[in-house]
């Protein structure tokens, strides 16, 4: 079951706390629902000014009609605009889909970037964190994670 919306809000209103927010340079929004909680309105709070890439339409059009001054890129790549430094993604639906995007991730950045990825423990997030030697949980709360990954 995932987590309730007031525990995803106060999920995403910790990230800030933890997460170096002004060194984002990508936000990969994947499965979230228009009209639900997302991290983008704590982040842009605490000063974020990166690109969203959006894996589906419907996200890209509420981003476009919610945050017209935001730059956004509809594609299915989290870094599709070009390399990033740090990025912060969603964790993808699915054991498969979710290496294949953190593979692609990784795979675009540099040695010293950061791979910052959230989700709930219903989506796997926590057997994620023991399958992938380097990642650390930097928060849990709500019974959902953010994980870096280095």
């Amino acid at each position: 079951m995932p987590p309730k919306p007031r525990s995803q809000e106060r999920f995403f209103s910790s990230l800030p706390e933890v997460l170096p927010v002004e060194a984002l340079s990508h936000l990969h929004l994947i499965h979230w629902h228009p009209g639900t909680p997302s991290p983008l309105p704590a982040l842009l709070a605490a000063g974020f000014d990166g690109i969203v890439t959006t894996a589906r339409r419907s996200i890209f059009d509420a981003l476009e009609r919610e945050h017209p001054q935001l730059p956004r890129h509809l594609d299915d790549h989290p870094c599709a605009t070009g390399s990033a430094t740090q990025l912060l993604m969603e964790l993808p639906q699915g054991r498969e889909a979710a290496q294949w995007m953190l593979y692609r991730a990784l795979a675009t950045l540099p040695p010293t970037g950061r791979l910052w990825l959230y989700g709930s423990e219903d989506q796997g997030i926590k057997s994620l964190e023991k399958r992938i030697p380097n990642a650390i949980n930097r928060l849990s709360k709500g019974h959902m994670r953010l994980l870096e990954i280095t």
